[in-house]
């Protein structure tokens, strides 16, 4: 018989019926809204990312598709690295010339089974006419062009609230 489930229930336990309320120690020390305890809280790990908005003359956001399988399996997001170094070296290793940049304030969005603290950095580049990323899987995009992709939540929120597209204009 399940007693947890049917009669010695958190809210309302049912002891004049229990088959057990005479070794019951909840009941004789008058504790029975104590049990069951809750379930601790889980500690869950922190994984940190530095998620890059590369932005060009031309307004336009660069997007990775990511891997099919895995977090965010198949979406677009904006690059990902492990520190600002990387992510402003990976942008001169394709020529990207940075005319600006800047680091905006940490943010958390929380998994099932991790927390992801991420730093957006907003670099405006000058990106030269020939210059060809990953294949398909990196591909230039305009703000209107964004909001008919398939994004991870905490990208879709720094793109639509957070980061004005327009700022990123040269003039």
């Amino acid at each position: 018989m399940d007693l947890g489930a049917i009669l010695c229930t958190r809210s309302n336990p049912d002891c004049p019926a229990c088959p057990v309320k005479d070794g019951c120690l909840a009941r004789l020390e008058a504790r029975t809204a104590d049990f069951p305890f809750p379930k601790p809280k889980k500690i869950l790990p922190v994984k940190q990312t530095v998620l890059l908005i590369l932005a060009n003359g031309e307004n336009e956001i660069l997007l990775q598709q990511r891997p099919p399988v895995g977090i965010w399996g198949g979406l677009w997001s904006l690059p990902e690295f492990s520190q600002i170094n990387d992510a402003l070296l990976w942008c001169r290793q394709y020529d990207m010339q940075i005319i600006k940049q800047q680091a905006l304030s940490r943010q958390r969005h929380t998994f099932s089974h991790f927390h992801l603290d991420y730093t957006p950095i907003r670099v405006l580049v000058k990106n030269p006419a020939n210059n060809v990323l990953e294949g398909n899987q990196t591909v230039w995009y305009k703000a209107e062009q964004i909001k008919k992709l398939g994004l991870p939540a905490p990208v879709k929120r720094l793109l639509n609230q957070e980061i004005a597209l327009d700022s990123y204009k040269t003039h």
